[in-house]
């Protein structure tokens, strides 16, 4: 599990007998999820059994009973493990039974493992720090929100371990609504110790042979030779050994892993996000806090924890899920979650697949700062870092038909100019990135930004007036909105430098008037010199051949073409906005004409003209049918039934 930590505040400790299990998740009108939820809620205020782990030693031997806690507050609906299970059970056969396990009910988040000795962990000799004097800690900053707080990693130079104690406990007047709101609304202010990292020694050694991750993700780290045959966190165990108030904000697991996280000592809370509301998710991350990595990721890039209130309010449902030593969480592929330490814990996790599941999806997105940026697959695409893999930066047609869904053969462009295509590879490239769902996913993506951001959208609306010079000073006043958004940012960067060319050329006409170039000038405050008239139409020679990439005046036939273009990506599709600005006339016209022969081209340069009409107030753009279905859906579908969404011919 290769996860990032950030911070948490404490709740006090009980010093009474030692209580273990589950507070329950959110019941009452709120949409929030519980696997358990036919369980009666009419319990005392503490249901407890006899402990195994009462005030002893770390290492003296353990008892073999269990115990429960059941927190008494009102509107808890309580949630035991969905099964147990027993040390027979892990090791090779752990991913059968958990397959048969999630097979009856694919809602299991948690099982309890009964009859497991953790004795004899001496934790000071088991653990090693990620690097040489340095040790993880997480730390907390306020957000603009008060349902939320950013979570985020800070370095500090010596290792400290929290003091574990065994017979640590959730009071059983704890409420876990008030104290997580508290805790947002005060976080702490200095640093809170917490290692995530590997582990060392026979103790670790034993629990990895239990803890497999399958067959398939062995297979795909050992293909990666970058990895060196293993992946820490993800095929091998990290230890989470953290003081209370520290913990991990929301993320998912990488690709389309799954996780085990086994709680050891101590208390941990997880807030899981219902799959089927990931979409709703992931627009409320864009909207509390928009970042510009468009990678899979991005959601863990942002660092947020948010409290249950602000989740019941959109809508999204969850599950709350405690976890006391002895418990086993399990995530789901693409399931969003956040964990808080209750108490000072020391956990296990790492990632894993069941049976015949594919670790990678068909396309993966990744930044140099996620875990499977060195994994070595076509459906990776690497953002963020031009030079790191250079052998997949040279775009070439074969590599984009092989990274996504492609026409079949029978319908492929039959005649690109061989000479647009040798002296401009830029046509060769885009005409095959044209075959792909490339340009529909973008449109997506593009247009969900747009959706889910309100401020940006009413600060487009007011530039739909501003001509000439007013359009780009407009533009730069939006740059601390729209640069967030690597892609989108250059997608309107673009658009607006189109409009502005359009704004200064004589109606119907490409010609530009001199007098439109001294009315910029002087808008600049410039002199009227042969030096700043060159220098302006040096500018202008950039957008000019954009404008006519996207159509020439009267008509502009192709103008919604440019929502459907890879600009900024930093991959082996990439188009810089230089290549186009060189190509020549009978380079667009060659390409204007393949495009031609899509049969469903002209709709979908229809969508994606409404769609830029609707940014600037021109046109009123419903909700798209492709907006109710989850991003990662969309990304599998193939390019037939991403036309039939869009309502577009396939023949």
């Amino acid at each position: 599990m290769h996860t990032l930590p950030s911070g948490i505040p404490a709740s006090p400790l009980a010093s009474s007998t030692p209580a273990r299990d589950s507070v329950g998740s959110e019941s009452s009108s709120s949409p929030t999820i519980s696997s358990a939820s036919s369980i009666s809620t009419n319990t005392s205020s503490a249901e407890l059994v006899p402990s195994r782990f009462v005030s002893r030693p770390i290492d003296s031997p353990v008892p073999a009973a269990t115990f429960r806690f059941v927190s008494d507050r009102g509107n808890s609906v309580p949630n035991p493990p969905d099964s147990m299970l027993h040390l027979s059970d892990l090791g090779d056969s752990l991913l059968n039974t958990l397959g048969s396990i999630i097979s009856q009910n694919k809602h299991t988040a948690k099982v309890s493992l009964d009859d497991i000795d953790f004795n004899n962990m001496a934790l000071g000799k088991n653990v090693i720090p990620l690097a040489k004097d340095q040790q993880f800690a997480v730390r907390y900053q306020n957000s603009d929100h008060p349902s939320c707080s950013q979570l985020h990693l800070d370095p500090c130079n010596k290792l400290r371990l929290p003091v574990l104690k065994r017979d640590a406990c959730i009071p059983p007047d704890e409420r876990f609504d008030s104290w997580f709101r508290t805790l947002l609304s005060n976080p702490p202010t200095k640093r809170v110790a917490y290692y995530v990292g590997p582990l060392e020694g026979t103790f670790a050694e034993h629990l990895q042979d239990l803890f497999p991750s399958g067959n398939r993700v062995s297979e795909l780290i050992t293909e990666s030779s970058s990895t060196e045959g293993h992946f820490p966190g993800v095929s091998s165990l990290y230890g989470h050994i953290g003081e209370a108030m520290s913990g991990t904000a929301f993320h998912c697991e990488d690709a389309n892993l799954r996780s085990y996280n086994l709680t050891l000592i101590g208390w941990k809370t997880w807030i899981l996000i219902e799959p089927s509301h990931t979409l709703a998710f992931k627009q409320l991350i864009r909207r509390l806090h928009p970042h510009p990595s468009q990678c899979d990721q991005f959601v863990r890039h942002s660092a947020l924890l948010i409290h249950p209130d602000k989740l019941r309010s959109e809508k999204i449902a969850f599950s709350v899920v405690h976890s006391g030593p002895g418990d086993l969480v399990l995530t789901r592929p693409r399931q969003y979650h956040a964990v808080i330490n209750r108490t000072a814990s020391f956990a296990i996790a790492t990632n894993f697949v069941l049976g015949d599941e594919d670790p990678i999806p068909e396309r993966l997105l990744v930044c140099t700062e996620d875990a499977f940026f060195h994994v070595k697959d076509h459906r990776i695409r690497r953002l963020g870092s031009r030079n790191a893999f250079e052998e997949q930066n040279k775009a070439t047609i074969v590599s984009v038909k092989r990274h996504t869904h492609t026409i079949p053969e029978k319908r492929l462009f039959k005649d690109i100019s061989a000479e647009s295509s040798d002296i401009f590879p830029v046509i060769a490239t885009l005409t095959s990135w044209m075959q792909t769902t490339g340009p529909i996913l973008r449109l997506v993506s593009l247009v969900g930004i747009w959706r889910c951001n309100d401020s940006l959208r009413k600060s487009l609306l007011q530039i739909q007036s501003q001509h000439g010079n007013e359009l780009l000073e407009a533009l730069s006043g939006l740059s601390s909105q729209t640069s967030r958004y690597s892609h989108f940012h250059s997608f309107l960067e673009t658009l607006v430098n189109i409009r502005f060319v359009r704004s200064l050329q004589s109606p119907g006409k490409k010609r530009i008037p001199r007098k439109s170039v001294e009315r910029v000038l002087r808008a600049r405050k410039l002199d009227l010199t042969p030096e700043t008239r060159k220098s302006f139409q040096n500018e202008l020679s950039h957008y000019r051949s954009w404008a006519d990439f996207c159509g020439e005046a009267p008509d502009y036939t192709y103008d919604g073409i440019l929502c459907l273009l890879p600009l900024g990506f930093s991959d082996q599709v990439e188009v810089r906005r230089n290549d186009i600005r060189d190509l020549t006339k009978a380079a667009y016209q060659s390409f204007h004409l393949n495009l031609n022969t899509l049969p469903y081209f002209s709709g979908l340069c229809q969508i994606g003209q409404r769609f830029q009409n609707a940014i600037f107030g021109l046109t009123d753009l419903k909700e798209q049918p492709f907006e109710q279905v989850q991003e990662e859906d969309l990304m599998r579908l193939p390019l037939e039934d991403l036309l039939a969404l869009l309502g577009l011919p396939q023949n």
